[in-house]
């Protein structure tokens, strides 16, 4: 799944992933984290903070693994999938643009959303990727 450039980063990554997984109760939003940073390395940047076609921060209204991102409610288009509702987006903004492991409001955001990010996420790294991550099967089946 990863050129040589970036399996280091990856590595890097997974050390820091083992270490606060060790220390957490709960940590299936780490989980999501992790694997939103081993799409990021694996070179599929999704744009969370503004319209993938235009650039606008306002009025965003669906998000599209095939367009790579937000979209905005003037770009939106007839043919545009829109793969998440509301709070799952706002779920995915938050574990694309997170940093880290520590501080997560994991009691605040819903199993559904968890799951079908999941869900969306093994598709999307099947599909855009041509990697297959069946451990994220079992890791739904869990939620």
């Amino acid at each position: 799944m990863f050129s040589e450039d970036e399996k280091h980063l990856m590595y890097y990554e997974t050390e820091r992933f083992i270490a606060a997984v060790k220390s957490a109760s709960k940590f299936h939003l780490m989980e999501l984290i992790y694997i939103a940073k081993a799409i990021y390395f694996a070179g599929s940047a999704l744009e969370v903070n503004r319209c993938v076609f235009c650039g606008s921060k306002k009025n965003i209204v669906a998000f599209s693994f095939s367009d790579g991102g937000f979209v905005c409610k003037k770009c939106i288009q007839d043919n545009t999938n829109t793969e998440l509702s509301y709070s799952q987006m706002k779920l995915i903004r938050y574990v694309v643009n997170k940093k880290n492991y520590e501080d997560l409001p994991e009691d605040k955001v819903s199993i559904e959303d968890m799951r079908a990010l999941f869900i969306k996420f093994r598709d999307f790294i099947s599909e855009g990727i041509g990697a297959n991550l069946d451990i994220i099967d079992k890791i739904v089946k869990e939620l």
